[in-house]
């Protein structure tokens, strides 16, 4: 039985950079390594009082996958987890991707 409480995190009380942590392992485990995505940059964004954003810098590399490629890889969802807050998912945002210049572009993904 796992001691992880099935709830939705709570995050009122954890900073921009323990949720970017989180975020930045579970990215890097189920979406990076997954997808030959070597460098990228997390960045928590908590200006909607309802949602929490994770902006995903893409640093592309060759073999980094190009936008559209991005779009349909296994790379919809994210979830984060932390045994004494809970659970919290998130799901990318394909209509907020943007280019950064060059093969380098940010996606979104967004809490529940």
């Amino acid at each position: 039985m796992s001691d992880i409480p099935n709830v939705k995190m709570d995050t009122s009380t954890m900073s921009n950079e323990e949720i970017e942590t989180l975020f930045h392992e579970e990215y890097e485990k189920t979406v990076a390594f997954e997808n030959n995505i070597a460098e990228f940059e997390v960045l928590c964004d908590r200006s909607d009082s309802d949602r929490t954003s994770m902006l995903v810098n893409i640093i592309g590399f060759a073999g980094t996958p190009t936008v559209e490629q991005y779009e349909v890889g296994n790379v919809g969802e994210i979830q984060i987890v932390r045994a004494d807050k809970g659970k919290l998912k998130f799901h990318l945002q394909a209509d907020k991707t943007t280019p950064l210049g060059g093969i380098d572009y940010q996606v979104v993904y967004v809490s529940e």
